[in-house]
């Protein structure tokens, strides 16, 4: 069902169902196990990073030397007021606690910013914060029942209006990775009235009482799940430790106790129990187990799945979403990539990962109906399946690659504010000089009778009436086989490319990214030099070298993991995003006086 143009699950956590599997383990890279060991000589040595990526075919062929050969130093998470570079930025741009207090509080009682932004229109203030902070505080079952329109009684439904398609968004994600609420429990009124005793003669049998054989159960995936909002006596994960936590005696039969399972669902679990008990071989327990009916479990909450078999999309529409919320108060907007990003390693072209980019919008009206971006601004990337994530050194790598990889693409793009592409075969002799080796039959072979160049003669001649139609036939293939042009570029056309928030007066850029794993999201900081960018990029070393002697070593920060599904860390999160775009977004000095000139014609025009 479609409700606001997304999706909603519509899925009733209080509807009994069949039991899903377990709840898939949530983890994360080990960046502390990583070898990264930084090159003190890597400008003499003028490692080979072609040659070292140019073998690769499969994501697990990398090893620690391709991390250590980028010269990436790596530094633990860090509180997000970090990521902003000195004490007043972080004062400036980052919104104070005091913002994250009363948001019920009318937005209309706050001022405007006076500040402007580099796009000429003024800097969200405060009331734009708290309009966006009261939705995101929003319980997460009440803004799943505003989109399944299952509001309870006597309770006012919240208003999602900028976050709307992100709790879309995050109500998909619930039904794989959302164990707050599940409860498997053994299904009720299953055997017939003659066969009530025989199931309740199975139950103590096996030492188990009929309260805890009907309680609900966690998370059996052996990691600890989040709070439950349910609360029960007792529950079914207690039922299973008693039956495996001692030995299980059967008229006179002792059987061992069994190791558990993570893994193994609790339906599993319960059926091996009496397969064992079925085995023993007692006339009792046979008659016992011949009136009764196998045990059926049973489920309720809202996951249908688990989160390694989670569409990737999923979790891209989510986190694009609560991207879209904060970024469109700065004028900006999430768009994909164009051209398929890549890393230009000299003649080597990387193919990397960026699910989105956020652009800032043109100020010329024109240039924004024409589809024309900025930027880039920072980009998205959504880390690989959690099916295929098993915390792992080697996994770990992969994905601090991918990260890196990434933001160097990022980097690459920003360092062509100002620059001209110079397409592959551009100004080359074989991209102008028309030629031809021999050969019967011409250029294109036997040109007479049947040939291209025939049907195109006619299509003239039939269309000589209408010269408009004729200036926009399209080529054949004689014609697309005889024009010499170079190679298509790698650059967008419509894209305007600016180090958006680049200090003029520093020479490294701040690059910034948004990473996405599980039901989670960190934003990552690359402090890189235009000098190392140019080196990836060209090979050659600029001259003279930068005083700084660690232009050649990128440095890479990065915040906690924040959980969408956690209230506190979403809002954590939207506060860290919004100090970032603050801080990106912010006015320079050229940029500062056209945004006043722009704004001084704007009041002269209304008076």
């Amino acid at each position: 069902m479609l409700i606001g143009g997304g999706y909603f699950t519509g899925n009733d956590p209080e509807k009994e169902r069949a039991p899903p599997p377990p709840a898939t383990l949530v983890r994360f890279p080990s960046y502390a196990e990583l070898n990264v060991n930084l090159s003190p000589s890597w400008i003499e040595e003028r490692p080979d990073i072609m040659g070292r990526y140019v073998g690769l075919k499969k994501p697990h062929q990398l090893t620690a030397q391709h991390l250590n050969i980028l010269n990436v130093s790596l530094h633990p998470p860090q509180e997000s007021e970090d990521l902003l570079p000195s004490e007043s930025g972080r004062q400036i741009y980052m919104p104070p606690h005091s913002w994250l207090q009363t948001p019920d509080v009318d937005a209309t009682e706050f001022s405007t910013h006076p500040s402007l932004m580099s796009n000429g229109k003024p800097m969200p203030d405060q009331s734009a914060f708290r309009l966006r902070l009261k939705e995101l505080l929003v319980d997460n079952d009440d803004a799943f029942r505003v989109l399944a329109r299952r509001t309870r009684p006597g309770r006012t439904p919240p208003r999602l209006a900028h976050f709307r398609k992100f709790w879309e968004g995050l109500d998909v994600m619930s039904q794989y990775w959302d164990s707050s609420m599940d409860d498997y429990y053994l299904a009720e009124d299953q055997t017939k009235p003659e066969q009530a005793h025989g199931s309740a003669a199975d139950a103590t049998s096996l030492g188990v009482s009929g309260a805890d054989l009907e309680a609900s159960s966690g998370d059996t995936d052996g990691h600890e799940p989040r709070k439950r909002t349910k609360t029960d006596s007792s529950s079914s994960l207690d039922v299973l430790e008693k039956v495996e936590g001692r030995e299980m005696t059967v008229e006179g039969t002792t059987q061992a106790p069994r190791d558990k399972d993570p893994d193994v669902p609790l339906a599993k679990t319960l059926e091996k129990i009496f397969e064992t008990v079925n085995s023993s071989g007692t006339d009792a327990v046979q008659q016992a187990l011949h009136s009764s009916v196998q045990p059926e479990i049973r489920y309720k909450g809202r996951r249908i799945s688990t989160g390694a078999e989670m569409p990737e999309g999923f979790r891209y529409d989510a986190v694009r979403s609560f991207v879209e919320g904060v970024v469109w108060a700065f004028g900006c907007r999430v768009s994909p990539q164009r051209r398929p990003p890549q890393v230009v390693i000299k003649q080597l072209l990387l193919p990397t990962r960026l699910d989105g980019t956020v652009w800032r919008n043109p100020t010329d009206r024109i240039r924004m109906r024409q589809g024309c971006l900025e930027g880039p601004v920072l980009g998205i990337q959504c880390g690989r399946n959690p099916g295929l994530f098993d915390g792992s050194e080697t996994e770990s790598l992969v994905h601090v690659l991918l990260e890196v990889s990434g933001l160097l693409c990022l980097a690459q793009e920003r360092r062509r504010e100002g620059q001209t592409e110079k397409r592959p075969g551009e100004g080359k002799w074989w991209t102008q000089t028309p030629r031809w080796g021999g050969g019967p039959g011409g250029e294109v072979g036997n040109e007479a009778g049947n040939s291209d160049e025939a049907v195109a003669a006619k299509e003239k001649d039939s269309k000589r009436s209408s010269s408009d139609n004729s200036s926009r036939r399209r080529a054949n293939a004689a014609e697309a086989w005889k024009a010499l042009a170079p190679a298509s570029g790698l650059w967008d056309p419509r894209t305007t490319y600016v180090a958006v928030g680049k200090d003029p007066t520093v020479e490294y850029d701040e690059v910034y990214m948004i990473s996405s794993l599980n039901h989670h999201i960190s934003i990552l900081k690359l402090t890189v030099h235009p000098a190392y960018i140019d080196y990836l990029t060209f090979g050659t070393l600029p001259e003279p070298l930068p005083t700084h002697g660690s232009w050649c070593s990128p440095s890479l920060q990065r915040t906690k993991w924040y959980d969408l599904f956690d209230l506190d860390d979403r809002v954590g999160a939207f506060r860290a995003l919004w100090g970032v775009m603050s801080y990106l977004m912010r006015a320079q000095d050229r940029a500062q006086d056209r945004a006043q000139d722009r704004m001084q014609d704007i009041v002269m025009r209304e008076r």
